[in-house]
């Protein structure tokens, strides 16, 4: 993820992690917690179940299944969605095109 996204790493989420509530999955608080200190307004995630709006909103954050993440992406800008596209459905699985492929991509404002 770090080759395809620049910061794409969260770190320092762990006390915050502490102090979250989050239901039905308790176990999901890491990834509220790093999206909070990564200042992200979406969770991408299969697993919307366990985000409910109502402990995300305080923070500002939504759940977006992926399908509908790259459809809003696809809204937004499509010449530059279809070419991210494009270029990762010709690459290996696993493998993340090089952002210098992405006209005008710096791997931070695919925001909604």
């Amino acid at each position: 993820m770090q080759l395809a996204v620049i910061d794409a790493e969260v770190t320092g989420f762990e006390l915050l992690e502490t102090r979250i509530n989050l239901k039905p999955d308790h176990n999901d608080k890491h990834v509220l917690a790093a999206a909070i200190i990564g200042h992200c307004d979406t969770i991408v995630t299969f697993n919307t179940n366990d985000f409910k709006e109502k402990y995300l909103k305080p923070f500002s954050v939504t759940a977006c299944h992926p399908d509908d993440f790259v459809m809003d992406q696809i809204t937004l800008d499509t010449p530059r969605a279809m070419t991210a596209i494009s270029i990762n459905v010709t690459q290996p699985k696993f493998a993340f095109p090089p952002t210098s492929q992405i006209p005008h991509w710096n791997g931070s404002d695919l925001s909604r």
